[in-house]
């Protein structure tokens, strides 16, 4: 920024000066402190967004496309969640066509086997669910926290270069006072 500021306020201007670098703690970019806000709502692309769908789970913001792909949920009708149609419903084909009998009289598949393994699948789905909603939570968490420790580390490393620069500006100051006396 271009203000003018004492020497003895730098080091609180620096740290409150809305022109300051931070670092995005999702996508670890370099943002000037007045920005960040934008930045989190709009720009970053690893932020964690709930799912438009409203499965539960919260994607981060470029992986959003291929989570609605995978996620099953369809909001049609104002916000009514919809599962996606079976194919052989959505092509015209009666449900469970292929246990109907063949020209030979026999079905290609017992309907009580394959209403078994609907059933089977329809029970397991919801943990899976519940599974991979606990994944993704934890794997969000664990980068965030990781990107947090990158934050601190630099924001350490920061302040110990201002104190090395403000201790060199020290001395100067002093060798040039003692140099005038």
């Amino acid at each position: 920024c271009n203000q003018n500021v004492r020497r003895s306020a730098l080091l609180q201007h620096r740290q409150a000066c809305s022109f300051r670098p931070v670092r995005c703690a999702h996508c670890d970019k370099a943002i000037q402190s007045k920005d960040m806000e934008n930045h989190l709502e709009s720009n970053c692309k690893r932020v964690p967004v709930p799912c438009p769908e409203g499965c539960g789970a919260e994607i981060p913001r470029r992986d959003m496309d291929a989570h609605r792909e995978a996620c099953g949920l369809e909001d049609r009708a104002g916000g009514l969640l919809v599962a996606p149609v079976p194919t052989e419903l959505s092509e015209g084909a009666p449900p469970h066509a292929s246990a109907l009998p063949t020209s030979s009289g026999t079905a290609t598949k017992p309907i009580a086997e394959e209403m078994e393994a609907e059933v089977e699948a329809n029970a397991v789905a919801p943990a899976l669910l519940q599974a991979q909603k606990e994944l993704e939570a934890r794997t969000g968490a664990a980068a965030q926290a990781m990107a947090e420790a990158e934050a601190e580390t630099e924001a350490e490393a920061e302040s110990k270069a201002m104190a090395e620069t403000y201790a060199a500006a020290a001395a100067e100051a002093e060798a040039a006072v003692a140099a005038q006396a």
